[in-house]
Parts: C-alpha cells; sequence; structure tokens
C-alpha cells in the first residue's frame, strides 16, 4: 500500500515540474546588421548634369562623312541622342577625397585603329592632314582652336592626364575630340573604333 502511496506521489510532482522547453522565448524578428566601407576613388560624369544629378554618364558617338584627301574633326553626341553638335558634351571628373588627404588622379587612355567593316583595311593613329597614309588623331583642348594640341590617338594604354587635385572642394573638365585625315588612296567604306579612358586614384 505504501509503494503504491509513494508511486502516485511521485507521479503528481512529475506532473507539476515545467517540461523543459515547451514553455522558452520565441522570437518573430532577426536583425541583419549591414557593415560597408566606402573607399576613396574618383568618377567620370557628364558635366551638364552633375550638379542636377550627379553619378550619371554616357558613353558618346562621333562621326563624319569625310572625302578622299581630307582632313576633318567629327562632330559628337551622347549614346542616344539623335542630334550631333560641333563638340560632344563635356566631362567633369569628381572625388570624394579630403583636401589634407593631398591625392591625386591620373586618367589613361585605351584605344585601337580605326578598321574597316572588311577588318582587313584601317586607318591608324597619327597626326597627318595630308600625304598619302590617312590618321586620326584626338586632342583634349577645344578642336576649334588654332592652338590645340593634337595627338596620334592612343592605340595602347596611355597617361593623358596626370597629377591632377583629388579633393571633395576641386573638379576636372575634360573634352576629348577627334580627327580623321583621309589620304587620297584610302578604301571607301565604314570604318570604326573607339578609345576608353579610365580614371584612377594615385596611391
Amino acid at each position: 500500500m505504501k509503494k503504491t502511496l509513494i508511486a502516485g506521489a511521485a507521479s503528481v510532482a512529475l506532473a507539476a515540474m515545467p517540461v523543459v522547453g515547451v514553455f522558452a522565448a520565441t522570437s518573430s524578428t532577426f536583425t541583419d546588421n549591414i557593415d560597408v566601407t566606402v573607399d576613396g576613388g574618383c568618377t567620370i560624369e557628364n558635366a551638364a548634369t552633375a550638379a542636377t544629378n550627379p553619378g550619371v554618364y554616357a558613353d558618346r558617338n562621333f562621326s563624319k562623312t569625310i572625302a578622299a584627301g581630307t582632313s576633318e574633326i567629327l562632330t559628337g553626341t551622347e549614346a542616344g541622342d539623335s542630334e550631333p553638335a560641333t563638340t560632344a558634351p563635356a566631362l567633369v571628373v569628381k572625388c570624394n577625397v579630403a583636401d589634407s588627404d593631398n591625392k591625386t588622379f591620373n586618367i589613361t587612355a585605351e584605344g585601337e585603329a580605326l578598321t574597316h567593316d572588311d577588318t582587313t583595311t584601317t586607318i591608324p593613329a597619327g597626326t597627318a592632314t595630308s600625304g598619302t597614309t590617312s590618321a586620326w588623331a584626338y586632342t583634349l583642348g577645344n578642336p576649334s582652336d588654332t592652338a590645340a594640341t593634337w595627338s596620334a590617338a592612343p592605340v595602347a594604354e596611355t597617361t593623358v592626364v596626370s597629377n591632377q587635385a583629388a579633393n571633395t572642394s576641386t573638379s576636372f573638365n575634360f573634352n576629348p575630340a577627334y580627327r580623321v585625315y583621309v589620304s587620297p588612296s584610302q578604301k571607301p567604306g565604314h570604318y570604326a573604333g573607339s578609345i576608353t579612358y579610365t580614371v584612377a586614384l594615385n596611391d
């Protein structure tokens, strides 16, 4: 009889004890913690809209129909525009670096020969405006200025702007323009090429 009473008492005691985990608190939310580091650097933007719409850039297209034996400055547009202008929209370099850091930036350019649709005939880089060899050149100055300095289009990576101040209080505008001379013997047809400009903060 005692054994039965003891067993019953033990059962009551066990029933009164909480089952581990049944009443543990649970969460209906969780948190993602975000941690980023903003690097110092420079961007190339459209100069005309940099103040009102910063961070926007667009590739530019240049074109011209050129008669054999003549030299022409190409007209340019932003990609997507249909109306060519005497000069394409200018570009501006802006940096997020503090003035006290005394940093500078370089701009490099790398291009290629203008290549005919036949993929073998080209107009090479050069500054000629007459003679037996066609050439294409670029300038970072005003192309209509008689004092503009023309250089052979860079077909290998070339530094075209160096050691410009890179800080938040200054900006640098530039507007590359292009000139093509077509020799009297140049094969007629469509030629195409490109130049890519890259801005990089110096260490």
